[in-house]
């Protein structure tokens, strides 16, 4: 959970600097989305006991296909709203470097939580007698993926902002 809270903290001031460059903005606010349900959602989820881990996954899967879908999302948002930034996001997209280590990151996550939920549950009909991804893996691998998310996000943006920094002193922003 210190994880979510820290890529939180990253996102916010991250969006505000992506604000000038409409396919940044869009992938901050749609990656700050997520976060938030996620962190709103964990105090219900870790209910689930052994559930919880395929609520990782589906997490995992959702943060997947907005980042893959992130034009056409705008793209429906733009068909509802009309409003001009869906436009923008359209028309400038492009598939960033961030984007593309992200979705590896959520695909190594989703599949540690796919097979955690598998030894979990052959833990509890006791086909195995020690879950050993459980408890040695899984929290380890969690926390090494959040924070090269948080370093991804923090070079990304730090990449940007010398780029619009540029940009606006050479006239091109």
């Amino acid at each position: 959970m210190i994880s979510d809270t820290i890529l939180l903290l990253v996102l916010l001031p991250a969006l505000l600097i992506a604000w000038k460059d409409a396919n940044a903005r869009w992938l901050m606010m749609t990656l700050l989305g997520i976060q938030i349900l996620d962190m709103s959602m964990y105090q219900v989820a870790i209910t689930w006991v052994h559930h919880y881990y395929l609520w990782c996954l589906a997490l995992n899967l959702l943060f997947i296909i907005v980042v893959l879908g992130r034009k056409q999302w705008a793209g429906a948002a733009y068909s509802c709203s009309k409003l001009p930034f869906f436009k923008e996001v359209i028309l400038k997209y492009n598939l960033t470097t961030l984007e593309c280590a992200l979705i590896l990151m959520y695909m190594c996550s989703g599949v540690v939580c796919a097979l955690v939920w598998i030894e979990v549950q052959l833990y509890s009909f006791k086909i195995i007698t020690t879950p050993y991804l459980y408890h040695y893996v899984f929290t380890a691998a969690q926390s090494v993926i959040h924070a090269l998310e948080v370093c991804a996000v923090a070079s990304y943006i730090t990449r940007l902002r010398d780029q619009l920094n540029n940009g606006a002193l050479h006239g091109n922003h």
